[in-house]
């Protein structure tokens, strides 16, 4: 499937028996502090919108689309690696087949 793999033990807490879509808003994800779930990103493009800015990357699976909003004084690399962190009260199911929140 080449689909996002999140693994932890605190999945084990949700009946899911189907596929899944997991979303998580920009303003969540966070750069600089360890939260519930990470992810490794290779990072492609940085847009400054004022007060923050927006980091657009690619999930190390090659194909999850994933953008972060950063500080706008943030030190951005094109092609950088790094991980992006969120906890799992801000993070949304969704049915992968009918779009339907979990």
């Amino acid at each position: 499937n080449g689909g996002l793999v999140i693994k932890s033990e605190s999945f084990e807490d949700f009946d899911i028996d189907k596929q899944i879509t997991i979303g998580v808003r920009p303003e969540h994800i966070v750069l600089n502090k360890k939260a519930e779930c990470s992810i490794k990103v290779s990072t492609h493009n940085f847009e400054r919108q004022g007060a923050d800015s927006f980091i657009y990357g690619t999930a190390l699976n090659g194909e999850d689309k994933i953008i972060a909003r950063v500080p706008h004084d943030y030190d951005y690399e094109n092609h950088e690696t790094i991980d992006f962190h969120f906890d799992y009260a801000n993070m949304h199911c969704f049915d992968s087949n009918t779009g339907l929140r979990l």
